[in-house]
């Protein structure tokens, strides 16, 4: 069975990492299920669905990357947490 990821976070830490998620995805131990940010104006991003945060508590997922560094990480994590999100699910 595959892991379900959903990555939180569009800007550089995207950019910079998202090349090894799709590596990690590519052997199949992993599938992205979608994408999230404070940018709702995508509806699709490198081919992942786009998911608003008000409708994460609909979607099944196992893991939540964070791709931010820093005080957004911690400001992402807070966030996640409060709407509902298992702290042990986020890394």
């Amino acid at each position: 069975m595959r892991t379900k990821i959903l990555l939180w976070g569009t800007g550089h830490c995207f950019n910079k990492y998202i090349y090894f998620v799709e590596l990690y995805e590519a052997q199949k131990n992993y599938k992205v299920i979608g994408v999230t940010s404070d940018n709702s104006g995508y509806m699709r991003l490198r081919n992942y669905a786009y998911i608003n945060k008000e409708n994460l508590s609909q979607q099944s997922f196992d893991v939540l990357i964070i791709m931010a560094e820093g005080n957004s990480r911690y400001s992402i994590q807070n966030e996640a947490i409060a709407l509902g999100i298992d702290d042990k699910k986020i890394i």
